[in-house]
């Protein structure tokens, strides 16, 4: 997924549920874009996938850029994959993507760069944490931590998910296989694995 920008125009994307914008205003720009990697991510995953993008003004969704040279580059490359590899339940390298668009070239090596991490679509069940275990998640558009009544009512919701065994085309709705569905589901939580494959398990031959 390649993005598009141009230096001083607007987007034609609109910030909300899936997409964020993100002015670089401070002096370390390299730092301001690691350590906040992990909590977009994680809110873009419990999400069920989005996507951030550093250096276009949220306000008006102008282009501004972020200014890097190749060793910024390289250290936001290694800085945010360092990030991500802490985030539980483990995610491969293909749930994301890190992506620099070149705006404008000044001079060899110091250039403006919009930077964009693109979340994969996840099947959403088990809930997303960074390594810290803190849990955030879209909501009207923006980033949320959530903890305490919130974040346990974010965490009921999801296990008590209708869940369907699809047969072919025909899908089953029976009281008694959706209960055991969300039992196994529950199950999976409790014992911190990944449970996105879970219709394979209910599939019936």
């Amino acid at each position: 997924m390649s993005m598009e920008f141009t230096l001083g125009q607007p987007v034609n994307l609109e910030e909300d549920e899936r997409v964020e914008f993100k002015e670089i205003l401070g002096g370390n720009p390299v730092k301001s874009i690691i350590n906040t990697s992990d909590e977009y991510v994680v809110a873009f995953l419990n999400a069920g996938g989005g996507s951030i993008h550093w250096g276009i003004r949220d306000c008006d969704r102008i282009v501004v850029g972020v200014q890097l040279t190749s060793n910024d580059k390289d250290s936001i490359r290694k800085g945010i994959a360092q990030k991500l590899h802490g985030i539980q339940p483990a995610i491969d390298p293909t749930a994301w993507m890190l992506e620099f668009v070149l705006l404008n070239a000044d001079k060899e090596g110091d250039s403006l760069f919009a930077v964009s991490v693109i979340v994969q679509n996840r099947e959403k069940g088990v809930p997303y944490y960074t390594a810290g275990g803190d849990c955030f998640v879209r909501m009207n558009g923006v980033k949320q931590k959530l903890c305490g009544p919130a974040l346990t009512e974010y965490l009921r919701s999801r296990l008590t998910a209708p869940v369907q065994a699809h047969v072919g085309a025909d899908s089953i709705s029976d009281p008694k296989i959706t209960g055991l569905a969300q039992r196994v589901r529950k199950v999976f939580l409790e014992h911190g694995l990944e449970y996105s494959h879970l219709p394979r398990f209910l599939a019936l031959p």
